[in-house]
C-alpha cells in the first residue's frame, strides 16, 4: 500500500465512519490523494464509502473584519466601559448606525443625557467574550450571523469511509511489510533533477475517481438582470443612451431646475471631485437659457462657478438632460441603465454606489396616461402582475408619481422608482419643446425581491459561492 491508502485504513481501524476531510486534516495529506486511495481500496473490497453533502460556513469580508476588530455593538460597549461612559460623539458612524442599537437591544449599554453607559450585563460580556463573535470565529451556522451577511453558506461534498474485514486483514498484513518504499502519484522537478524517479514506484491512475468540482466563473446576477431590462426597453422601441459617471453640476442639477442652494447639492449628499474640481461647459450648452429660468423662478442668484463644479452623478437623469439638448427633432424614446453615486452610509439596504434605470419620451402628444401605460407594461414584462401609482413630488417633474409593484411571493407592495412629466422649466431651456415623460427606477431592488436577497451588498461581493446558490434554471426568467 502507498501512504495514502495506509492512512485511510489506519484512520478507519477503530470501526467508525471517518470523512475524507477529517483524514486529510489529521494526516496532513492532499484531499485528492485521499479520494484516489479510497477508490483503490474500494476496488479491493477494503472499505465501504458513501457520498454525503454537508453545509459549511465561510466568513464574508465583513465577517472577517468583525472577527478581527470586533462587532460594532461590542466596540460600543467597550467604549462605554470607561468611568462615566462615553459621549455619542465618541462613536464612529458604523457604531452609531448599527452598534448602538444592537448594544441597547442586548442590554449591554444604556443611553442617558447624551452619554452611553455600560450595564452589568455589558461588563460580563466583555469579561467572557461576545458569544456572537465566538460563534463567528468558529464558523457556526448562526441565523443572526447569516442574516447580517457575516457568514456565507455553501455545500461541501465528501465521502464517509468504513473499513471492512478485508481492509482489517490488509492492515494486519501491512504491519510486517516495508514502509520505506517510495510510491508517487505525480512527477516533480526534484524527482527528475535528482534521478529519484528511478528509485520510485509510480501509482496507477484511476480516471473514474470522483474529484471536487472546481469553481468556475458565472455572470454576475445584476449584470444578467441589466441585460434583461435593456432587452425589454429595446423590444418596446426605445433607444439606449449613455453618459459619463463624472458630470458637471450644471447637467446634474441646474439643467433639471434644481436651485443652486438646494440641500441635495450639499457634501452630505453629493460627491464633489478634487481633480478635476471643475468641468468647463461646452459653448453649445444652453447655459444662458437655464440661467434665465433660475433667475426668474428662483431669485436673483446664479453662479457659473457653482454650475461647473465636477461631481459623481447622483442620478442618470443628467443623461436625459444632455440627450434632450442634443435632439435634432423634438421626439424620441430613450433609456439608460447606469451607476449613480450618493454620499450615504453603507448597510444591508444602502450603498454609496448603485444603479438607476432611466427613461424619457419626447413627444408633443404625450400625456400622463401614456406614462402610466409604459411603466405598467415594463413591470408586467418583468413578471410583476400588479402595478400601483401613488402621487409624489420631485423637483423637476410635475405631476410626479411613485411606482409600486406587488410582489406575490411576499404578498406586499414595494416602491420601485419615481416618474412624472418634466416641468416646462426643464424642457423649454433644453430643447424648446414640451412635454417629456420621464422616470428613474431602481435596478437592484426588484432583483432583490425576485431572488429573496436581503442584503444589497450581495450583488457587489463577486463571491462565487453566493452565485452558486442560484441555479441557472431558476434564473431562466432573466433571459426569456
Amino acid at each position: 500500500m502507498n501512504n495514502y491508502e495506509r492512512a485511510v485504513l489506519e484512520s478507519c481501524a477503530k470501526g467508525k465512519e471517518v470523512s475524507t476531510s477529517q483524514i486529510a486534516a489529521d494526516r496532513g495529506l492532499d484531499i485528492s490523494g485521499i479520494f484516489s486511495a479510497v477508490e483503490a481500496l474500494k476496488e479491493r473490497g477494503a472499505v465501504n464509502a458513501r457520498a454525503v453533502e454537508t453545509t459549511v460556513y465561510d466568513l464574508s469580508e465583513e465577517g472577517k473584519r468583525y472577527a478581527l476588530e470586533g462587532f460594532p455593538e461590542e466596540n460600543v460597549t467597550r467604549k462605554a466601559s470607561v468611568e462615566g461612559g462615553c459621549r455619542l460623539a465618541d462613536l464612529s458612524e458604523e457604531e452609531k448606525k448599527f452598534g448602538l442599537s444592537w448594544a441597547i437591544k442586548n442590554v449591554f449599554v444604556t443611553v442617558k443625557n447624551g452619554r452611553v453607559e455600560i450595564t452589568e450585563h455589558g461588563k460580563a460580556m466583555l469579561a467572557n467574550g461576545y458569544p456572537l463573535r465566538n460563534k463567528l470565529k468558529r464558523g457556526e451556522g448562526d441565523e443572526d450571523l447569516i442574516r447580517r451577511g457575516l457568514l456565507v453558506q455553501r455545500k461541501k461534498k465528501e465521502l464517509l469511509i468504513e473499513i471492512t474485514p478485508a481492509g482489517k486483514k490488509m492492515l494486519e498484513e501491512e504491519k510486517g511489510a516495508r514502509t520505506d518504499v517510495c510510491i508517487i502519484d505525480r512527477l516533480t522537478k526534484e524527482h527528475i533533477t535528482t534521478d529519484a524517479w528511478k528509485r520510485c514506484t509510480f501509482k496507477k491512475y484511476n480516471v473514474g475517481v470522483p474529484g471536487e468540482m472546481p469553481q468556475y466563473g458565472r455572470e454576475n446576477l445584476l449584470r444578467k438582470f441589466r441585460k434583461r431590462v435593456s432587452e425589454i426597453f429595446t423590444e418596446m422601441g426605445f433607444e439606449e443612451m449613455e453618459g459619463g459617471l463624472v458630470e458637471s453640476a450644471f447637467w446634474n442639477f441646474d439643467a433639471l431646475f434644481q436651485p443652486q442652494d438646494h440641500p441635495a447639492r450639499e457634501l452630505a449628499d453629493t460627491f464633489y471631485l478634487k481633480g478635476p474640481a471643475k468641468i468647463t461647459l461646452d459653448k453649445n450648452a444652453p447655459i444662458n437659457k437655464v440661467k434665465e429660468v433660475h433667475l426668474e423662478k428662483w431669485g436673483g442668484y446664479w453662479s457659473l462657478d457653482e454650475a461647473e463644479k465636477a461631481i459623481l452623478r447622483t442620478h442618470t437623469t443628467a443623461v436625459s438632460a444632455r440627450k434632450l439638448s442634443e435632439l435634432k427633432i423634438p421626439q424620441g424614446k430613450f433609456f439608460a441603465i447606469g451607476r449613480i453615486f450618493r454620499n450615504e452610509a453603507i448597510d444591508f439596504k444602502h450603498l454609496a454606489e448603485f444603479h438607476q434605470v432611466e427613461g424619457i419620451i419626447a413627444w408633443d402628444k404625450a400625456n400622463f396616461r401614456n406614462l402610466l401605460w409604459v411603466l405598467q407594461k415594463f413591470y408586467e414584462k418583468l413578471g410583476f402582475e400588479k402595478v400601483l401609482f401613488k402621487p409624489s413630488y420631485f423637483p423637476y417633474t410635475e405631476p410626479s408619481l411613485e411606482v409600486h409593484a406587488y410582489f406575490k411571493k411576499k404578498k406586499m407592495w414595494v416602491e420601485l422608482g419615481g416618474a412624472g412629466i418634466f416641468r416646462e422649466e426643464v424642457c423649454l431651456p433644453l430643447f424648446g419643446h414640451y412635454p417629456v415623460l420621464a422616470w428613474g427606477l431602481s435596478l437592484e431592488r426588484p432583483l432583490m425581491l425576485m431572488l429573496d436577497i436581503d442584503d444589497i451588498r450581495t450583488f457587489y461581493r463577486n463571491d462565487l459561492r453566493e452565485l452558486e446558490k442560484f441555479k441557472e434554471g431558476e434564473l431562466s426568467w432573466l433571459v426569456e
